[in-house]
């Protein structure tokens, strides 16, 4: 596999992100108060995150990553 040109060769993408859930005004402004990991907790949440994409080759890899933003 050494001798495999780079886009050839598995990949993997690692996606990390962020949840900020919090309440809106009723001017439609966001309040300041962002729920922290032990609110989030008793919803089985946290505030970070991480999806992790594999692909047969450089090509696969980022297309699932484009299927997977499109969905989102």
């Amino acid at each position: 596999m050494e001798d495999m040109p780079r886009k050839l060769k598995p990949h993997i993408a690692v996606i990390t992100f962020r949840i900020d859930v919090r309440p809106i005004n009723s001017d439609n402004t966001l309040d300041w108060h962002i729920l922290r990991n032990a609110d989030l907790k008793k919803y089985n949440l946290s505030e970070k995150g991480q999806v992790i994409i594999k692909g047969a080759n450089e090509a696969e890899c980022v297309k699932k990553v484009q299927e997977m933003m499109e969905k989102i």
